[in-house]
Parts: C-alpha cells; sequence; structure tokens
C-alpha cells in the first residue's frame, strides 16, 4: 500500500507524515478538500477518508496531479525528501478558477480572450 510506504519514509520538511504534508501546503496555498477533489475528479469524502486511519489509498497516477495542484515537487510531497516548493509555483485559486473557465470556452472565444489579453497587456496582435 503506498499510505505504508509513506507512512515509513524519512521525515523532512513541516511534517513527518504524507498527511501532514498535505495539509501543511493545503494550509500554505489556502485551499481546503474541495479544491483537491475538484483537481483530481474524486468526491470531497473520499480527500477525508484519506487523512484518517485506516482511510483510502491514494492512487500513484494522483499523487503527481495533488503535487502539481499544491504547488509542490512530487518527491517532497510523497517522501519529504527533496526541496519543498516547485520551480514554478502553482497557480492560485483565481487562476485555476480562470483557467477553468478558459477550458470551457470555445476555440474562437479563446482566441477573442487572446486578443483582448494582448490589448489589455499593451501587446500588438499576432
Amino acid at each position: 500500500m503506498l499510505n505504508s510506504w509513506l507512512e515509513n519514509a524519512s521525515p523532512c520538511g513541516p511534517g513527518s507524515t504524507f498527511w501532514e504534508r498535505v495539509n501543511w501546503r493545503l494550509a500554505q496555498t489556502g485551499m481546503g478538500p474541495a479544491d483537491i477533489a475538484a483537481t483530481l475528479g474524486i468526491p470531497e469524502a473520499t480527500i477525508s477518508a484519506w487523512g484518517q486511519t485506516g482511510g483510502g489509498d491514494l492512487a500513484m497516477w494522483q499523487a503527481p496531479l495533488l503535487a502539481d495542484r499544491l504547488g509542490c515537487e512530487l518527491r517532497w510531497l510523497l517522501a519529504g525528501r527533496g526541496p519543498e516548493v516547485a520551480a514554478c509555483p502553482a497557480p492560485d485559486q483565481e487562476e485555476n478558477a480562470f483557467l477553468d473557465t478558459l477550458r470551457q470556452c470555445t476555440p474562437a472565444d479563446r482566441e477573442l480572450l487572446r486578443l483582448l489579453a494582448d490589448l489589455l497587456a499593451g501587446r500588438t496582435a499576432s
């Protein structure tokens, strides 16, 4: 089980367990379980179960998504080793909300928004 291996990993950084590191990053980013559930496409109750003894396990495919959303290095998140913060920080909540909206736009609407962003930034359209 992934959680068993994670619980026995050498602690490094602010927390000694995987879930302490997750909670640390949630506090640092101002996110909550609902944000993580939305990122991974799973029920919020699953997130709560992860943090409880005997709760569910984090699937291997979810770990990189979780690290990306939390804006931290995967190695640090899983094993508590290496640098905590990713070289390129994760978008904040406002940026993520904008990106979610942008993904729902049609290609034509995206092009209009790109042109508008260029105008607002003082760039000429290419």
